[in-house]
């Protein structure tokens, strides 16, 4: 998972729930670029499991993406039941795109949690994660282009200073071969 992940599709409740919606905006707030794709599923319903992971697989399918985010809130263990079926596990580590798994509260740990390539306690705390790696990845873009522009400019000087020195040789030579065209 590149440091400079921007592009998410994030599986959530519909209509976002708590966690989709505290997830999207705080990212929102961070002042990034990012390109997010909301997917909406009834997580509620008998069949929860297997329509979040058609929609890990729908997600994937997208072509230009980054990370798949599962984003949920808390809740009671029935309610976070279809995060613990094998359908959802299968889809996450078949998925070729990586999925971060931001599920219920801190106490809260899933078969989801477990198979994912990341695991974030809240989807608060998964939004934190993403953007301290984009300002991680942007502080070090910085420096090395602040690097690369010192470098150009001590080149630069001993290229003018090579200059320098060649100019003057030029001029000591054609003194001297105006000295000799003279005499």
């Amino acid at each position: 998972l590149a440091d400079s992940a921007s592009r998410l599709v994030v599986v959530c409740p519909v209509n976002r729930g708590a966690g989709g919606t505290d997830f999207i905006e705080r990212l929102h707030r961070s002042g990034q670029p990012w390109d997010l794709q909301a997917l909406e599923v009834p997580m509620g319903s008998e069949d929860a499991g297997s329509k979040i992971a058609t929609a890990i697989t729908n997600g994937a399918a997208f072509g230009t993406v980054d990370v798949i985010v599962l984003c949920r809130g808390g809740g009671s263990p029935a309610e976070l039941a279809p995060f613990d079926t094998e359908d959802l596990a299968r889809a996450i580590v078949e998925s070729p795109i990586p999925v971060v798994v931001a599920v219920g509260h801190h106490h809260d740990q899933h078969v989801a949690d477990l198979v994912a390539f990341r695991s974030c306690a809240t989807p608060t705390a998964a939004a934190e994660w993403f953007i301290q790696r984009r300002d991680s990845q942007i502080r070090l873009a910085r420096e090395a282009a602040t690097r690369i522009r010192a470098l150009e400019a001590e080149r630069a000087s001993q290229q003018a200073t090579q200059l320098t020195a060649t100019a003057r040789r030029a001029t000591r030579i054609a003194i001297a071969v105006i000295v000799i065209a003279v005499v």
